[in-house]
């Protein structure tokens, strides 16, 4: 589905993409700034969203998760906030603004202050829980935020490093049915693996072209059989990788 141009249907450049229960498909579009809903034919259903600050308008929409409420949150990228719908496009809530958080206090994962909790420097994606808890990749602050899904802050992980646990530049990430965390650790060229807590599991990953090797992964989402679908971005390629047990 879908073509080049900026008419109802097409793109410029999809960002994120959603499903809901019904197979409803839901595509952001990073230069067009809006959202649009197709059926699981691909047929054109609707559209919102324009160029913008107010409520309901976006500067580069990225990631897009729906929850088990049917609630659709998007990450207004360079607005530095997430924002909620129905998913009619009705725009329910809205929550963050642009707060960077200092190298040294990244690196030593001083990162718990009131000026930097439910803040972002640069969100690009987003994933809900089994328990609908939205965890959000806050880029550039190397970090990812949990939220309840009014918005509310509950707690952070990460912080600048390499060793597991760090992120240098947290991207793409996605929960599993178990609710484990995978997010994509864009210039260390990894995959971390998390609790639903935050707390580190494991890693695959290093940088190369060879199979299991990564070059710059920026989206991840997961099956219900623990197949790991990776956007090698630097790669050209997508990879799949598979859980080797031992962790429930």
């Amino acid at each position: 589905m879908g073509k080049h141009g900026n008419g109802p249907g097409d793109f410029e450049k999809p960002s994120g993409i959603a499903v809901n229960n019904d197979g409803d498909i839901f595509v952001s579009d990073y230069d067009l700034d809006r959202i649009q809903k197709f059926t699981p034919q691909g047929n054109f259903l609707m559209q919102w969203g324009t160029p913008g600050k107010n409520p309901g308008q976006f500067d580069s929409p990225t990631g897009i998760a729906i929850d088990s409420h049917n609630y659709l949150y998007v990450t207004d990228t360079y607005n530095h906030r997430v924002q909620k719908f129905n998913l009619q496009g009705k725009f329910l809530h809205e929550w963050g603004e642009h707060q960077p958080i200092s190298t040294v206090r990244s690196f030593f994962n001083f990162l718990i202050s009131p000026e930097a909790e439910g803040n972002f420097n640069y969100p690009t994606r987003i994933a809900a829980g089994p328990n609908s808890t939205i965890y959000v990749s806050d880029a550039y602050n190397n970090r990812v935020q949990a939220f309840s899904k009014d918005g509310k802050f509950l707690f952070q992980f990460g912080g600048s490093g390499f060793l597991g646990g760090s992120f240098r530049v947290s991207s793409g990430i996605a929960v599993d049915i178990k609710g484990h965390l995978y997010v994509a650790d864009f210039y260390y060229n990894r995959i971390q693996m998390f609790t639903e807590e935050g707390s580190f599991l494991t890693e695959w990953g290093e940088e190369g072209e060879k199979i299991g090797q990564l070059k710059g992964p920026t989206d991840i989402t997961v099956d219900d059989q623990g197949g790991i679908y990776v956007v090698d971005w630097g790669n050209h390629r997508i990879q799949v990788l598979h859980l080797n047990g031992g962790l429930d």
